[in-house]
């Protein structure tokens, strides 16, 4: 593992028991609810937003002013979600679900969803490491869409990790237009 990178630990947010356990990271991760119009966070299930504001290519200029999307640490990260988030751009959701990083995985009581320490994904920084986002929302987007339980019996595994693939989707364009006004700006 690279120095300065920790692995993350597990937010246990599960979906069966509606509630967060366990340990608490330092980021924290909303999930997906009974609907794709819901997310979970430690405070409950609520409504999202689900229309947003078109990302233009001015919006993309002024971002790729403050942010290299490609050389961030997680403060700046997180600035960058807030203010997508703030001005409409992304869902509440989309704002929770790429913030922690929050992942699908097979827990001791169900599925649960949070940060993941599963070697393939990548490591999330911690503290003022510098690293690659649009290379992380990639890796969760593709584990998400990839990601099996077991026992999804009634099929809202499925729901949740196509409802997770698709905030980290809707991310990544943002973040690629971002790195691509960059590019223009240099």
């Amino acid at each position: 593992m690279t120095s300065g990178v920790l692995g993350v630990r597990p937010q246990n947010i599960n979906f069966i028991a509606a509630g967060a356990q366990g340990n608490k990271p330092s980021y924290r991760a909303g999930c997906t609810g009974k609907s794709v119009d819901t997310y979970i966070s430690d405070f409950g299930e609520y409504r999202v937003k689900p229309e947003t504001k078109k990302f233009t290519p001015e919006m993309a200029e002024s971002l790729a002013n403050k942010y290299d999307v490609k050389n961030m640490t997680r403060d700046e990260y997180g600035n960058l979600l807030k203010e997508l988030r703030d001005s409409g751009v992304i869902s509440s959701k989309d704002f929770s679900v790429g913030f922690g990083g929050a992942v699908p995985y097979g827990g001791p009581s169900g599925l649960t969803i949070g940060a993941s320490d599963d070697p393939s994904l990548d490591s999330w920084p911690d503290g003022k490491e510098k690293v690659d986002f649009t290379k992380l929302l990639r890796s969760c987007a593709h584990y998400c869409k990839n990601f099996s339980y077991s026992k999804d019996d009634d099929g809202k595994g499925e729901e949740i990790c196509k409802s997770m693939s698709d905030s980290y989707d809707r991310l990544l364009e943002i973040f690629d237009q971002i790195g691509r006004a960059s590019k223009q700006i240099k």
